[in-house]
């Protein structure tokens, strides 16, 4: 179609009097690299019908006056070229398009931007979806706030060797056109409504040569009562700094240029620094959906579990980021893991080479939002666990394994510590973006307690049932003999597992012939537990007592001996989230006597012998053809191993990764506190917003957190699961109340 140059404002106007709104204009000053590419880019992207308007503020560089001439057949647009006889500035350039273009829209687009697919329309769409819209602005690489895939870190790349076209078309695919507001318009690529300009004129010319002259044009708009968006689906490519640079002069007129607008608007400093660090907002949800589109998924786990000891928590959570770090959807697993790390974990993580391991001594100093999502394979039981989650993902997911303490005060060492617990799962319920249960019953206690949000995303998440990691059996060292053959009742000794009535049955058993011991294996919890009433019915047993052994808590290498030397196991559990135990104990060919209740009726097979109620001599007629019956025995053990083998990790991970995107989806919510059973507000706060702690308060603090940072001190003063552990807490939480 041709370039048409115009030397003055009258003979531009004429030239693109029959052009369209809005009207591309490009301010070009020198710099030629940046220009042609961005010219390139906008003839290649931009229909035809659509006519750009190129403002040269008379550069020495003639190349592009040069490059126009000769290609400019070859350009369909409509093409004017206003030339200034001499640097005019960026501010004046401006003005002179928005008077060229009388009655029309602009888009002004920087010389060092390049535009990808469809820019043009979605940008016009987002600039044209409300009256009440002053300015629209894209999404870049280096655009302060609208900053991606780095919030608020302007770069001046793409990352993973992007083109700005793919980068472009991967943005507008993710994007959810959400349109949020910012204070300001970003001028790299700015559309601006006419009616606007018509309304409190241009940009002010006490801001030329350029810098802040379009934070004083959008703050005049806002307060005529117009708003600024981010067209969200439209991503520009920003090389950043072609035009002022970082010359000394520049910083200082930016300097003065920001204190103008500061006695001018003394609301926009602060307006955009809480815009800036808002992560509940539209804008933090558009950002985060533009770096996905750009960076892929970044999932984090809270493996801060993996301490020394290996337990059944954390062979849960290392299978877990096993199982995630295999899925094809996370582009970066982030493990935050403790620094007294064990080494069975050091050892699995080594092996997963895409993983990245991040050691964590004080959770209160893990900065903000390092992963999109953060998993927590188990419940939280600390307020500082809950800041922690609610700080470091920009959404979290919590696997709540059951509701067994939040329904039992048994567990606890008063009412008080029982209502902080369940003010702590109330609040962690509230504020996570996504919840995973292990089981079809686990989620519908937590709806029958009102536990879920209405809306929040879930999953029944089960844990797979193979023991991954390799484990030798090592024997347990006892003062009695331990003799093969022996009934196995295995598990935490609280009440809800009945090892009293496990006794009940093993004595009947002994009653009716059969000599096996008793042994229990499983850590004392400091409240709820059975050990009185188990002691009452060895009171009225003497001459069985020396066959009942209890090894406490085991290892897993210990706990696999066990299952070595069983002959059976019973499990009359009144409830579980799900109940590993019987799948375990199949894998290793002993069978199992469980109940079916709570989830045990879900995930085991229905057409197994089970313990139909509490009823001592039905459960040991079941237990006594089990244990002398071999065919019954293994056709019960085989059922429940080819059960096990429909609970994989691979299946685990699966689930997790539809419920994190099903948790990114949810807005990120603004909950701030909820009333606590005792009339206190609770709530997960962010550490630079507390209140100066006193004196005291800080030392208690400090003392607190040595001895948490020295695990074997910890372990020394207070072993989990102790009764010295929970007097600690109380004296601890008292000294809290007292002092802060």
């Amino acid at each position: 179609m041709g370039v048409l140059i115009a030397t003055d404002i009258t003979d531009a106007s004429a030239l693109l009097a029959g052009a369209l709104s809005p009207v591309v204009v490009i301010p070009v000053y020198n710099a030629y690299e940046d220009v042609v590419r961005c010219l390139e880019s906008v003839v290649t992207h931009t229909s035809s019908s659509a006519a750009i308007l190129i403002v040269d503020d008379g550069g020495s560089d003639r190349r592009t006056a040069r490059l126009l001439e000769t290609h400019g057949e070859q350009i369909p647009h409509t093409v004017v070229v206003l030339e200034h006889d001499q640097n005019q500035g960026y501010v004046r350039s401006c003005n002179d398009a928005f008077r060229v273009t009388a009655g029309r829209d602009v888009v002004i687009v920087n010389s060092d931007v390049v535009v990808g697919a469809e820019w043009l329309d979605r940008l016009t769409a987002a600039a044209l979806s409300s009256d009440s819209v002053a300015t629209a602005t894209t999404l870049t690489n280096h655009g302060t706030i609208v900053s991606v895939p780095y919030r608020n870190h302007p770069v001046r790349t793409l990352p993973d060797h992007l083109t700005p076209e793919q980068a472009a078309r991967r943005v507008a695919a993710g994007s959810r056109m959400m349109r949020p507001e910012i204070p300001t318009g970003i001028g790299h690529c700015l559309y601006v409504k006419r009616a606007v300009v018509d309304l409190i004129g241009t940009f002010d010319e006490t801001f030329s040569p350029g810098y802040g002259e379009e934070v004083d044009f959008c703050q005049r708009a806002v307060a005529h009562g117009f708003r600024h968006v981010v067209a969200d689906d439209v991503f520009t490519f920003h090389r950043g700094g072609g035009t002022f640079g970082l010359l000394p002069e520049a910083r200082q007129r930016r300097a003065l240029h920001d204190e103008i607008v500061h006695q001018r608007y003394p609301w926009y400093t602060d307006w955009v620094a809480h815009t800036a660090s808002d992560r509940a907002s539209s804008l933090a949800d558009a950002l985060s959906l533009a770096r996905r589109a750009l960076l892929g998924l970044t999932v984090g786990v809270d493996a801060l579990c993996l301490g020394p000891e290996l337990t059944g928590t954390q062979l849960n959570t290392i299978e877990s980021v096993r199982a995630l770090a295999a899925r094809p959807e996370i582009a970066r697993l982030v493990v935050f893991v403790p620094e007294n790390i064990g080494r069975y974990a050091l050892e699995v993580l080594a092996d997963l080479s895409n993983v990245e391991t991040i050691s964590v001594s004080r959770l209160d100093a893990v900065g903000e939002g390092i992963v999109d999502v953060l998993y927590r394979p188990y419940q939280v039981r600390e307020p500082v666990e809950l800041e922690f989650l609610h700080r470091a993902g920009d959404r979290f997911v919590v696997n709540q394994l059951d509701t067994i303490a939040y329904e039992n005060p048994a567990y606890f060492h008063d009412t008080a510590t029982w209502s902080r617990y369940r003010d702590l799962t109330r609040l962690t319920l509230e504020l996570a973006s996504g919840v995973a249960f292990p089981s079809a019953y686990s989620r519908e206690s937590c709806l029958r307690l009102n536990l879920a949000r209405h809306g929040q995303p879930s999953a029944v998440v089960s844990s797979g049932t193979a023991q991954v990691l390799a484990a030798r059996s090592a024997p347990i060292d006892t003062a009695q003999e331990i003799r093969p053959g022996f009934l196995l009742g295995i598990g935490t000794s609280y009440l809800h597992k009945n090892r009293q009535f496990t006794l009940q049955v093993w004595a009947e058993l002994r009653r009716r012939g059969w000599g096996g011991q008793l042994i229990f294996a499983g850590p004392t919890p400091p409240f709820g537990n059975s050990l009185a009433a188990e002691a009452e019915f060895l009171l009225g047993i003497p001459d069985l007592r020396p066959d009942v052994i209890d090894v406490g808590g085991v290892t897993e290498e210990q706990k696999l001996w066990l299952y070595e030397g069983a002959a059976m196991v019973l499990y009359p559990s009144t409830t579980e989230g799900f109940g590993l135990v019987p799948f375990e104990a199949a894998q290793h060919g002993v069978p199992t006597l469980s109940t079916r209740r709570g989830s045990l009726d879900e995930v085991l097979p229905a057409d197994i012998p089970a313990l139909d109620g509490f009823d001592v001599g039905a459960a040991a007629d079941q237990a006594w053809k089990l244990l002398h019956d071999r065919t019954a025995a293994r056709a019960l053990s085989d059922a429940l191993a080819a059960r096990a083998v429909e609970f994989t990790w691979a299946q685990t991970a699966q689930r997790l990764v539809g419920l994190f995107e099903a948790a990114l989806a949810q807005p990120r919510g603004r909950i701030l506190e909820l009333e606590g059973e005792g009339g206190r507000s609770i709530s997960a706060t962010a550490p630079q917003h507390r209140p100066e702690l006193k004196s005291g308060a800080r030392r208690l603090e400090h003392t607190v957190q040595a001895v948490i940072d020295r695990p074997g001190l910890k372990r020394a003063l207070s072993p989990d699961g102790s009764r010295r552990q929970a007097a600690a807490r109380g004296m601890i939480e008292f000294a809290r109340r007292r002092l802060h």
